[in-house]
């Protein structure tokens, strides 16, 4: 069995000082005599995960962040920016629906659906493959059908109000944090 070529040689420390600071294997092979390929092997199999997640981190935009804090940082980032769009998708909605267009209400209910799916893939509630499980019901399909059988019932002109009432009780409910129960969400409505 063949010895690394990179941790038999002399500088090992010098060498992964420098993939640490986010210099390129090409540069760290020229620069002490060695492959591209046995820079990255070693890399991959020889060097301690500490070190290897700042390596990448470095690689990834040159933050001192290991993978797991980019991953959750981003992660958080990312969702609040989809509930942000969520929010605005659900007031482009409303601003449709008050003008009684209806094909505009549903061009922005259909971009807050693929909102929920991304959201809902991003916090793993919804995995993608040969089989799907959706654990959120926000985005079953029994529930978006009775959605829509719900809105296209009250679409004619005299049902306005009532639509209105719905949709705004339906969004309550999307919307709401995963910590608040839907039931009391669904339950109270605007006080008369």
């Amino acid at each position: 069995m063949s010895q690394c070529l990179t941790c038999a040689h002399g500088s090992r420390g010098a060498i992964e000082n420098a993939l640490s600071r986010g210099i390129s294997y090409r540069t760290v092979a020229r620069r002490w005599g060695l492959g591209v390929g046995s820079i990255s092997r070693h890399n991959r199999s020889h060097v301690p995960a500490a070190l290897r997640d700042r390596i990448s981190a470095r690689r990834l935009g040159g933050v001192e962040k290991s993978l797991q804090e980019l991953k959750r940082d981003e992660g958080d980032n990312l969702l609040r920016l989809l509930v942000a769009q969520r929010a605005r998708l659900g007031n482009v909605a409303d601003r449709a629906r008050a003008k009684n267009n209806f094909l505009g209400e549903s061009g922005a209910e259909k971009l807050v659906l693929a909102n929920l799916v991304t959201t809902a893939r991003l916090l793993g509630e919804l995995s993608t493959g040969s089989t799907t499980t959706v654990q959120n019901l926000i985005i079953a399909p029994a529930y978006l059908a009775l959605r829509a059988a719900l809105l296209q019932a009250l679409s004619p002109p005299e049902y306005a109000k009532a639509r209105a009432a719905v949709s705004a009780a339906l969004r309550r409910v999307e919307t709401a944090p995963v910590d608040e129960p839907a039931a009391t969400l669904a339950i109270a409505g605007p006080s008369r």
